[in-house]
Parts: C-alpha cells; sequence; structure tokens
C-alpha cells in the first residue's frame, strides 16, 4: 500500500511539475513575444448588474482600490476627468479587501465614481488581473486587447493614463501614444516610476533564472522606494530562490498583512516555513493560502511538497493531483472526462 502510494504521489508530482511550469504566468509586465494579454472578465456590481470585458463597443478602464488607502482616492480623482473627457468609456472601480455594501456605496457616493463598482472581499479578480500593488489601473481596447497596466499613482499618471485611454479607443495611433508618453516621462520620473522599472526588469530577470541580477534590480529599486510592498514580495521570492528563507521570512513579516492579498501574504510565509524545515507551520499556511487563492496551482504543488516532507504521501498526493487539475492542461482533461 505504501509503495503504490508513492507510485500516486510521484506521477502526480511529475505532472504537476510538467503542466505549473508550462502554464506559469507570465508577468503583466513583460509579456510574451510583444503579443499583449487580452482582457476578459465577467462579474456582478454593487447594483447586480452584469459586467462584462470587453465592451464590444467601446474601451475599458478598471481602477483597482483599496477603501482605507489615501493613494487609491488619488487615482480616482486623477482618472475621473479624463474618462469624462474621453466619453463613451466602460469604467470600473474594484474595491479590494473586505468592507460592506454600505461603506462601499458610501464611498463611491463620495468618490462621484460614474460607472460599477465591484466588490472584491477575497481578491479573486485582483488575482485573475496579477494586480499586486493598489491602487493598479487597467486599461483595454474595445475587444478587450490590454493596453495598459498602471501600478501605483506616479507624479504623470494622469497624463500617461490619458494616452493609453485615447489611444484605447482609437483616437491616436500608436506613434502618437509613444510620442505622448516621451513627452510625459520627460516632465515627470519619480522616484516611484524608477522603482517601477527596476521592478519591471527584476520580474524579467527572475523569469529567466537571473537570481543575482534581478536581486541587484530590486535593491536599486527598494533604495528609491524603501516601503514599495511589489519590490518586497519579489525580494522575498528571490531570497527564497537563493536558499535565504530566514531572510525572505524577516521581510515577509514586515510586511502589513492589509497591503498584500492574503493568499499571497500566506502562500509566502508557507515557502519560508517550508524552506526552513517547519512543515506542520507550512502546511497550515498553504491551506489558508489554498482557500483564498484565485490560481492555485502553485499553492497546491507547495502544499503537496510539505506533506511528502511530513511523509504523509496520500494527502500529498492529492495535493499534486489538485495543483495539476487548477492547471489549463489539468482542466482540459478533467472537462474531457466529464
Amino acid at each position: 500500500m505504501k509503495l503504490r502510494n508513492l507510485i500516486t504521489a510521484a506521477t502526480s508530482l511529475a505532472l504537476a511539475i510538467s503542466a505549473v511550469a508550462q502554464t506559469a504566468p507570465v508577468p503583466s509586465s513583460a509579456p510574451a513575444a510583444d503579443v499583449p494579454p487580452t482582457v476578459k472578465w465577467s462579474t456582478i456590481d454593487l447594483q447586480g448588474q452584469k459586467i462584462v470585458v470587453p465592451a464590444g463597443d467601446r474601451p475599458t478602464v478598471i481602477l483597482f482600490v483599496r477603501a482605507d488607502q489615501p493613494q487609491s482616492q488619488q487615482a480616482v480623482r486623477q482618472s475621473l476627468p479624463v474618462i469624462q473627457a474621453t466619453g463613451k468609456v466602460q469604467s470600473i472601480l474594484v474595491l479590494s479587501g473586505h468592507q460592506d455594501q454600505v461603506t462601499a456605496q458610501k464611498l463611491t457616493q463620495q468618490l462621484q465614481w460614474p460607472g460599477a463598482v465591484v466588490l472584491d472581499p477575497e481578491y479573486t479578480a485582483s488575482g485573475q488581473m496579477q494586480i499586486h500593488v493598489w491602487p493598479t489601473t487597467v486599461v483595454a481596447n474595445a475587444g478587450g486587447e490590454q493596453v495598459a497596466h498602471l501600478a501605483g499613482v506616479s507624479n504623470s499618471y494622469a497624463n500617461e493614463f490619458g494616452a493609453y485611454l485615447a489611444f484605447a479607443a482609437g483616437r491616436i495611433d500608436r506613434a502618437a501614444l509613444a510620442q505622448k508618453l516621451a513627452t510625459s516621462n520627460v516632465v515627470g520620473d519619480s522616484n516611484e516610476q524608477m522603482a517601477s522599472r527596476h521592478l519591471q526588469v527584476a520580474e524579467r530577470l527572475l523569469d529567466k533564472g537571473r537570481l543575482d541580477e534581478a536581486r541587484s534590480e530590486l535593491s536599486e529599486g527598494l533604495k528609491r522606494e524603501p516601503g514599495s510592498v511589489p519590490l518586497k514580495v519579489a525580494m522575498a521570492k528571490v531570497l527564497l530562490q537563493q536558499g535565504d528563507a530566514k531572510g525572505a521570512m524577516t521581510l515577509i513579516d514586515g510586511l502589513e498583512p492589509a497591503t498584500i492579498a492574503p493568499w499571497q501574504f500566506n502562500l509566502l510565509r508557507g515557502k519560508a516555513a517550508l524552506a526552513q524545515g517547519q512543515v506542520d507551520q507550512a502546511i497550515v499556511y498553504l491551506q489558508e493560502a489554498v482557500k483564498l487563492n484565485p490560481n492555485p496551482a502553485e499553492v497546491q504543488y507547495d502544499l503537496g511538497r510539505a506533506y511528502q516532507q511530513k511523509g504523509d504521501h496520500q494527502q500529498a498526493a492529492t495535493a499534486f493531483r489538485a495543483a495539476f487539475e487548477a492547471t489549463a492542461t489539468g482542466r482540459g482533461l478533467v472537462g474531457v472526462k466529464k
């Protein structure tokens, strides 16, 4: 029986590793082969109306914010005149984190948001669109092609957002967009923008396995923005891959839970605990991460590794299988069987 469990675990592990590696999401800052990502999303807003992206006849703006964050309110205030000037735009405000409907309605009235409002208490929508910092503005054209993914609020946010929205609406071509962005960058090149560039470069290097170079880029970014949560999260990932689990855990524990999606927070802590041999604690963290994670393949895989280290081969096989079934390949096979 034990041999059978080991074989099952090994088979599921092989499938999970292959599928997770083949379907790992590409960071929004570095789309593969210059092909822009497509935004396809449907949900129900605060008024019970169905929202569908792409809109088909107009561009879409999705602004991810947190109710208790001044930067989020700043992004709303700066984006509103641009949206109103553009005219025909599907505008969606996504409130991330837990808040009741009354609070959400009061906030949207206060901010005078003209479009739909969507609650995202478990960060499901945020996870689907690779949102790691709040506020983040996603702009897509009428066909759903993502033309902008603006993290944070830089000095030139309004100008950049206006340029991308004009491009998404078909009012300017790509050459005019490049010219407007170049002018915008000259006008305002803040520490936040420069730190964001270091993060983008680091993510690309991390995807290629060039850990030392990625760490160097992140260090430069943190010099400019010491409190940046995305930079710290990325640095923790690098440290974990370099074998410095203790350093990664120190970084993770220094994060305010409200500044990071709960599933991501628990996933990082689970990885760090597992790397330090704290298997039972890792299982606790990873089980929490599974509950809240919109894309649980990576978490299930790490959970399988934890159970495997504990010697619970049946649970390991179950987790590895769940990891495989959470990938595109796995979902396809499960769908065929059904």
